[in-house]
């Protein structure tokens, strides 16, 4: 989608924000702040077993696993498939190898 012009740019793009209007932000609220809750609790747990209380890699104990967690339960991937979910993503980022046509 981040790759893709209008028309099918905006197709898709009006598709995913269906799934995140103003309502629908609020019913998920109470969880995202669950989510972010647990994962917090444990990389402060992690960083105080293995280094000073209360450090923590932000990105590794916040940023991505929060979206990734939120992702995944609004398209029902279970847990234990979270991992291969945030290794497409990071696949599709970078995009096809050279030689490889742009559409």
């Amino acid at each position: 989608m981040l790759r893709l012009n209008p028309p099918d740019h905006t197709r898709l793009r009006r598709l995913v924000s269906r799934a995140f209007t103003p309502a629908r932000v609020r019913e998920l609220a109470p969880r995202i702040e669950a989510l972010t809750a647990e994962l917090l609790a444990g990389a402060l747990k992690d960083a105080a077993a293995g280094g000073p209380a209360g450090r923590f890699d932000l990105i590794a104990g916040l940023a991505l696993p929060l979206p990734v967690a939120v992702i995944s339960e609004l398209l029902g991937i279970p847990p234990g498939d979270r991992p291969r979910l945030v290794a497409w993503s990071q696949a599709l980022a970078r995009g096809p190898g050279p030689g490889v046509p742009h559409h």
